[in-house]
C-alpha cells in the first residue's frame, strides 16, 4: 500500500523491504506478492497452507492499484485450492510416547496437536524454551533451537515456486518486477515484441525466502537488465543485489502515488 501517514488513498510498492526484514531477533516468514486477481485467489490458499506446514508468519502484500482495479476472469475453480496442514496429529494414537512441542527434527518442523486430544497436553511458549515447551535460556540449548527453526528454510525454498519467465527466453531486454506491475509491463512487452523488439519479463511473486541459487543461474550478463518498481528505492534490486551480488544499474521507478502506464514502462 502507499504510505498511510502520507498519501493513503493512492498506490505504492514501498513496504517489500519491511515485510522481509521487520522482526525482533531473526526468524522465518514467506512474503508474497501477487501480480493479478487469479494469484491473489490462489496464492492465498497456498499461503494458508505454507503457514500451517512450516508454522511460521505469511504475508500477502497487495497495493490499492491491485486491490480496487477491475478485471474479466474466468470463474475461479476451488477445486485446484489443496488444504495441507502439514504434521498435524489428530488423534490421540498418532502421539508416539510423550508429546513434545518443538521436537527437534530433521527438518526443523515439530509436530503438532489438535486441541484437546488425549496426550497432547503441552506447555505454548514464545520465550525461548526447550523441546517439551519450559523456558530454558542457556547458550546451548538456544543454538540448537535457532539451528531447528532456520532448518525449514532448505524444504521451503525447495517448495516455493521460482519467479516466472515471460516471454522469449532469448530476450534482448529482462525486466525484473514484482506484484502489481505485472499487467502494465506485460502489455508493455506485447508492443514491444510486435515492433521487433525482444524483451522479457522475469516476475516475483514469492519475494521471500530469495533463491540465490536458482536467480544467479538465470541473470544474463550478455542481455540489458531493467528493474520496474512503483517505488522510489529500487526495493526488488537491492534485494536481488543483497542475495547475489548482481545489480541491476537500469532502473524505470514511479512514486507519484499511480500506477505504471504501458507507454511510460516503454518509453523508459
Amino acid at each position: 500500500p502507499a504510505p498511510a501517514t502520507g498519501l493513503p488513498t493512492w498506490t505504492e510498492q514501498g513496504d517489500m523491504l519491511f515485510a522481509v526484514h521487520s522482526s525482533h531477533g531473526e526468524f522465518l516468514r514467506v512474503v508474497i506478492a501477487p501480480g493479478d486477481p487469479e494469484e491473489c485467489f490462489y496464492l492465498t490458499g497456498e499461503a494458508f497452507n505454507l503457514a500451517d506446514k512450516y508454522q511460521i508468519p505469511v504475508i500477502i502484500m497487495l497495493d490499492k492499484y491491485l486491490s480496487e482495479s477491475h478485471f474479466s476472469y474466468e470463474k475461479f475453480d476451488f477445486k485446484n485450492i489443496t488444504v495441507n496442514r502439514g504434521k498435524l496429529l489428530s488423534k490421540s494414537k498418532d502421539i508416539d510416547g510423550k508429546y513434545r512441542r518443538y521436537f527437534n527434527t530433521d527438518d526443523g518442523i515439530s509436530p503438532r496437536v489438535v486441541t484437546g486430544i488425549e496426550g497432547g497436553i503441552h506447555i505454548a511458549n514464545s520465550d525461548e524454551h526447550n523441546e517439551d515447551g519450559y523456558s530454558e535460556e542457556c547458550a546451548h540449548n538456544r543454538k540448537i533451537m535457532v539451528d531447528k527453526r532456520f532448518r525449514k528454510i532448505k524444504k521451503l525454498i525447495e517448495e516455493i515456486p521460482p519467479p516466472r519467465i515471460y516471454g522469449p527466453i532469448d530476450a534482448e531486454i529482462t525486466i525484473w518486477s514484482w506484484g502489481s506491475c505485472k499487467g502494465p509491463i506485460l502489455e508493455a512487452m506485447n508492443i514491444l515484441n510486435q515492433k521487433k523488439k525482444k524483451v522479457n519479463l522475469i516476475h516475483f511473486t514469492y519475494l521471500y525466502p530469495f533463491n540465490s541459487e536458482y536467480i544467479e543461474g538465470i541473470i544474463g550478463e550478455n542481455n540489458k537488465n531493467v528493474v520496474v518498481e512503483n517505488n522510489k528505492t529500487a526495493q526488488l534490486a537491492k534485494i536481488i543485489m543483497m542475495n547475489t551480488g548482481y545489480r541491476i544499474k537500469n532502473k524505470i521507478l514511479k512514486y507519484s502515488g499511480r500506477q505504471f502506464l504501458p507507454e511510460e514502462i516503454i518509453s523508459g
